[in-house]
């Protein structure tokens, strides 16, 4: 289930580059990550509270799921 990886979207280290965000999933024999590149600085931040918030939403239904 998905609800049991560590999910973490966030901004590069670098502070100076506001177009590039990092998605990382922490699996139990390591873990994975996709960095991504927005066409501006708000394409950025949207993305990145769309991810989340689409996480959220999907860690809720598999409660749902699982009579939480």
């Amino acid at each position: 289930m998905l609800s049991d990886f560590l999910y973490c979207c966030s901004h590069f280290t670098n502070p100076k580059d506001d177009l590039s965000f990092q998605i990382s999933i922490a699996y139990p024999r390591g873990g994975d990550a996709i960095a991504l590149r927005a066409s501006s600085a708000r394409d950025c931040q949207v993305w990145m509270q769309a991810i989340q918030k689409s996480s959220v939403i999907c860690r809720d239904a598999e409660q749902k799921a699982r009579g939480y």
